[in-house]
C-alpha cells in the first residue's frame, strides 16, 4: 500500500508506537486494520519509474485529482481508565503475606552484570582493511620535486608548486545498514561499527543510510525518513548487509542492481557480510568487494558450499544447546554457537536458527524454542559430553546476571530434572532457590485465587507459561517437588474452568473448584470496546479495563444517561464507543469510568512511551513530567518479616483507590522551585538536584504559587497511599526490583541500581561542602563527602517515576495514621487531626 512509507498525522489521531504494534503483533493486514482505524492518511503513490538512486518525483496526471486525494478518515479517540470501584472486598492476604508473596517484581534481578556482547571480530582486524578500501587523497606540504621536473623539463611554466598526495580517509562515506528480518543477530554488530567508524572519523564523516525489506523506497536515512539513495562518485559507499547471501536470488539481484547503480556513477562499493565464504554468490560478492566480517576459516571443510541438510544439521546441533534457555537473545546465541568449532556452527548459522520453525514467538530482542519441540531437543542435549554441557551451563549463568531471577532458576530447575548434568554444575544454593520459586507461587496464589486479585493474575499468566510451555515433563517425578508444581497449576486455572493437564500428570490428580466470579478484559479495537479474556494470547486491540462479573452480564451508559440493558458477557462480545466524553461500565462486581483522552489545558506537551502515559508542563523555561496512575488496589504497608521494616509500617491492609492521578516522574528540582518561588533554600546547589530543607508548610506555600503561574494545573502533594501505590507500581516487595537484603547498617546492594542511600551517596559526589562521611560505619562505598544527586540517574520503576526510594525523604499530603484493625480502606486521606 502506498502509505505504508510515508504515513501522516490526520486530525488528532494517535502515535506511530501503536503501529509498530500492531505490525509485530498481526503483521501488514494488522498494520493496514490499525493504520486506518487509528486516522491515518494515504499518500499518493509514487511512479515506478523512480529509481533506487535519484530522481525526481512523478507529477500526476492532468485532470486526476480523485487518485490523489487522501483519504477521509475519521479519527478514532483512545479511552483512559479514571476510576473503577470493585464492590465485593478482596480476600485478607495475612496467610500469604507471612511467608512472603511473589509480587509483580517476583524475586528481583540475579545479581552480576552480563558479560559484555561477543562482536563478529576484533577491531584491530577490521580496521586496517577499512581504511585500505575507503581512502582518498590529501595534498601534503612537501613539493612533489619529480612532478616539478616533469612540467620544467617539457618547457611549461609553473604558477602553482605541485605537492605529494598523501593517503587518508575519504571525506565522507555512506554506510549502508540492511536492516532485513534474517540480518537481526547481526543488529547489534551493526550499531556497534557505525558507533566505531562516528567516533573515529566524526558524525559529519559517516552517513548512515538504512535499507529496510518491503518498502517500495527501501533506503531510510537517519532521522528515519525515506529518501532515494543518492551518493556522489568521490564518496566510498560501506554496506553492512549479507547482500542477500541468506535469503535467495531475488534479494541478491537487488543487491547486484544496486552494485551496478553505483559503480555506473563511479562509486566505490564495498560490504562487510557477516556470513561466511561458503554462502557467498562469487560474481555479487566480487561487485561489492566483500569482506568476510568474522575470523576466516581457511580450511577446505569450512570453504565447501553447504546443502540444505548440512545447514539443517548446524541449527539443530545449536537448537540442543540452547534447548533449556527460556529465552535467546542474540548475544547469548553467539556465545553459545562459540562454544562449537566453527565447521559445526557459523555466523550465518545463528540467522538460520533465529527463523527456525522450531522457535516460537519472537521479537528482534529475543527468541524462545516452541513448546513442541523442546522435548527432542532437550532429550538430544542429555546424550553431550560432559565438558559441553558444562559450557552452555556457565555461558547461561553468567548470561542471566541482571535479569529477573526467575529466567534463571526456570533454567536451573528444567536442567537439574532433565538434563542429566554431571555433578557439581549446578550450585545447591541455585537448585535449592529454584524449587523454592515454586513453593513461594503456590502460597501465593493458593491465599490470593480470587480472579481480581492484580499479582494472582499476573502469576496465573507466568504459572501456566512456564509449567505448560517450559518446563519437561521430568519435574513431575520428584514428589515434593511436583506438589508445589500441581497446587501453583490448579490454583492458576482456579475458576476457570476444567484445565488441559500439564505433560506427565495423571488425570486422577486434577479436581478444580469451579469459582464463580471470572474477570474479562475489555480492549479496543477501532471504535469500538470488545470483551476478551485476560489471558487470552490471540486478542486484537489495545487494553482498556477489566471487570469481574459473576452473572456474566455487563451494562453501559453515558454520564447523565441511564444504563443500557445488560449485555451477556461472552468472547469477542461488542459494546460500541458513545461519541460523548465518558463511558461509564457496570457489572455486579465493578464500577469503571472511561474518558476520552485529550492534553490537559495546563501541558505543553504529552505521549506514551513503554511506561504509559505522560503528559509535561513548563514555567519559566523549566519542564516537569508527569505520569498517569491509573485507579486500582494494592496492598499497603510492611509485612512483618520484610528487611528494613520500622515498627509503624505495618499491619499491611488492601487499599481501593478509585480514581486514577496525575504524579510527577521526580522529586521537585531545584530548577523548578526557583523559577516559581525566586529562591534556593538547599543546601546541595544544583538545579537538576531535588529541592531540600524545605517544611510541609513551604510546600503548600509553592504549590499555592505554582497553581497561579500555570492555568488549570491545580497541582497538590500526593496522599500517603497515592505516593506508595506509585512507588510500589504494582510490586509487593520492599523495593521495586526484588526484596531487601541489609548487609550492614549503610549496605544494601540491591538499591544501587534504583536509589541514591547512605552506601553510595558518596559515589561521584562534585559539590563543595558535602556531608563528612569519612567516619561512617558499614559503608558499601567509602567516599570522605556525600550528598544529594540529580534526579532520574536511577532505573526508574515499571511505571516511570524515579528516585521514588533514596535521595531525599519527600512530603505527603495527609497526616500520619494508624490502621492497625483495618483490614481494606478506600482513598484514604488521613486523619483531619494529628
Amino acid at each position: 500500500a502506498p502509505w505504508r512509507h510515508e504515513i501522516v498525522f490526520h486530525r488528532g489521531a494517535t502515535g506511530r508506537a501503536d503501529l509498530l504494534r500492531a505490525y509485530a503483533d498481526r503483521g501488514e493486514a494488522g498494520l493496514l486494520a490499525t493504520a486506518r482505524a487509528l486516522g491515518f492518511e494515504a499518500r499518493p503513490e509514487r511512479s515506478n519509474e523512480e529509481s533506487d538512486l535519484g530522481g525526481e518525483r512523478a507529477e500526476p496526471a492532468a485532470g486526476n485529482v480523485e487518485a490523489t486525494a487522501p483519504l477521509e478518515v475519521t479519527p478514532v479517540p483512545f479511552w483512559r481508565l479514571e476510576e473503577i470501584d470493585y464492590r465485593e472486598p478482596a480476600p485478607t492476604a495475612e496467610p500469604v503475606l507471612a511467608s512472603r508473596p511473589i509480587g509483580f517484581a517476583g524475586l528481583g534481578q540475579q545479581p552480576g552484570e552480563p558479560p559484555l556482547p561477543p562482536s563478529l571480530a576484533p577491531a584491530a582486524r577490521l580496521w586496517p582493511v577499512l581504511r585500505q578500501r575507503l581512502r582518498s587523497t590529501v595534498a601534503s606540504r612537501v613539493v612533489d620535486a619529480e612532478a616539478l621536473a616533469e612540467l620544467w623539463s617539457r618547457g611549461r611554466g609553473v604558477r602553482r608548486l605541485p605537492f605529494k598526495p598523501l593517503p587518508a580517509w575519504a571525506p565522507r562515506i555512506t554506510v549502508l545498514v540492511d536492516r532485513s528480518l534474517r540480518s537481526i543477530p547481526f543488529w547489534d554488530d551493526q550499531d556497534r561499527w557505525l558507533r566505531q567508524l562516528r567516533r573515529h572519523l566524526g558524525r559529519a564523516t559517516v552517513h548512515e543510510v538504512r535499507r529496510v525489506e518491503g518498502y517500495d523506497l527501501p533506503w531510510r536515512d537517519s532521522r528515519y525518513r525515506y529518501r532515494h539513495l543518492q551518493v556522489r562518485p568521490e564518496e566510498p559507499v560501506l554496506a553492512l548487509s549479507d547482500l542477500g547471501f541468506l535469503a535467495g536470488p531475488s534479494v541478491v539481484d537487488v543487491w547486484r542492481t544496486v552494485a551496478h547503480r553505483l559503480r555506473r556513477s563511479g562509486v566505490q562499493c564495498h560490504a562487510l557480510v557477516p556470513c561466511p565464504r561458503n554462502r557467498w554468490e562469487p560474481s555479487l560478492a566480487k561487485l561489492w568487494g566483500a569482506i568476510e566480517w568474522e575470523q576466516p576459516q581457511r580450511t577446505s571443510r569450512s570453504l565447501q558450499v553447504l546443502d540444505e541438510s548440512t545447514r539443517e544439521a548446524r541449527c539443530d546441533r545449536l537448537l540442543t544447546l540452547l534447548s533449556f534457555a527460556t529465552r535467546v537473545e542474540p548475544a547469548l546465541l553467539r556465545a553459545v554457537r562459540r562454544l562449537l568449532a566453527a565447521t559445526e556452527a557459523d555466523a550465518a548459522t545463528e540467522a538460520d536458527l533465529w527463523h527456525h520453525p522450531a522457535m516460537g514467538a519472537g521479537f528482534s530482542k529475543t527468541v524462545s524454542l516452541a513448546a513442541e519441540a523442546r522435548p527432542e531437543f532437550q532429550s538430544r542435549f542429555a546424550a553431550l559430553p560432559d565438558d559441553l554441557k558444562r559450557g552452555v551451563v556457565a555461558t547461561l549463568r553468567s548470561w542471566r546476571a541482571g535479569q529477573p531471577r526467575e529466567i534463571w532458576l526456570e533454567e536451573v530447575l528444567a536442567l537439574d530434572t532433565a538434563a542429566a548434568l554431571p555433578p557439581g554444575t549446578l550450585h545447591k544454593d541455585e537448585i535449592a532457590a529454584s524449587r523454592t520459586l515454586w513453593r513461594r507461587i503456590a502460597e501465593t496464589l493458593d491465599g490470593s485465587t480470587q480472579p481480581h486479585h492484580e499479582v494472582a493474575r499476573a502469576l496465573n499468566r507466568y504459572t501456566r507459561g512456564a509449567i505448560r510451555d517450559r518446563q519437561p515433563a521430568a519435574v513431575w517425578g520428584d514428589a515434593a517437588l511436583g506438589s508445589d508444581l500441581w497446587r501453583a497449576w490448579a490454583a492458576a486455572w482456579d475458576g476457570e474452568g476444567e484445565p488441559p493437564l500439564p505433560a506427565g500428570v495423571h488425570p486422577e490428580r486434577w479436581g478444580g473448584t469451579g469459582g464463580v466470579v471470572r474477570r474479562w478484559q475489555l480492549r479496543q479495537v477501532g471504535d469500538c470496546l470488545r470483551l476478551f479474556a485476560p489471558l487470552s494470547k490471540t486478542a486484537p486491540g489495545s487494553p482498556v479495563v477489566e471487570v469481574d462479573s459473576a452473572n456474566s452480564l455487563l451494562g453501559w451508559r453515558q454520564q447523565g444517561a441511564s444504563l443500557a440493558e445488560p449485555h451477556p458477557l461472552a468472547e469477542a462480545a461488542t459494546v460500541p464507543l458513545p461519541r460523548g466524553p465518558t463511558l461509564i461500565l457496570e457489572t455486579d462486581h465493578t464500577s469503571a469510568v472511561l474518558r476520552r483522552l485529550e492534553m490537559p489545558r495546563w501541558a505543553n506537551s504529552i505521549g506514551r512511551d513503554h511506561f504509559g502515559l505522560w503528559a509535561a508542563f513548563a514555567v519559566g523555561g523549566v519542564e516537569q513530567r508527569l505520569r498517569w496512575i491509573p485507579p486500582g488496589r494494592f496492598w499497603m504497608g510492611s509485612p512483618e518479616n520484610e528487611g528494613g521494616r520500622w515498627g509503624d509500617e505495618g499491619p499491611c491492609r488492601l487499599v481501593t483507590l478509585t480514581r486514577g492521578y496525575w504524579l510527577a516522574d521526580t522529586a521537585c528540582t531545584q530548577a523548578l522551585w526557583e523559577v516559581v518561588m525566586g529562591e534556593n533554600p538547599s543546601r546541595f546547589q544544583s538545579p537538576n538536584r531535588p529541592v531540600e530543607r524545605v517544611s510541609w508548610e513551604d510546600c503548600q506555600a509553592f504549590l499555592a504559587a505554582l497553581n497561579r503561574r500555570v492555568e488549570g494545573l491545580e497541582v497538590r502533594l500526593p496522599t500517603e497511599a497515592e505516593w506508595e501505590n506509585g512507588c510500589r507500581a504494582g510490586t509487593e516487595t520492599a523495593t521495586y526490583v526484588g526484596d531487601l537484603e541489609i548487609l550492614g547498617e549503610r549496605k544494601a546492594p540491591v538499591l544501587n541500581s534504583i536509589a541514591w542511600y547512605g552506601g553510595n551517596s558518596g559515589e561521584d559526589f562534585e559539590l563543595e561542602g558535602g556531608v563528612d562521611t569519612s567516619d561512617w560505619p558499614e559503608v558499601e562505598y567509602r567516599n570522605d563527602r556525600a550528598g544529594t544527586h540529580q534526579v532520574a540517574r536511577k532505573k526508574a520503576n515499571s511505571w516511570g517515576l524515579y528516585d521514588t526510594l533514596g535521595n531525599v525523604y519527600e512530603w505527603c499530603s495527609d497526616r500520619f495514621a494508624r490502621y492497625d484493625d483495618v483490614e481494606e480502606i478506600k482513598d484514604p486521606q488521613g486523619p483531619k487531626k494529628g
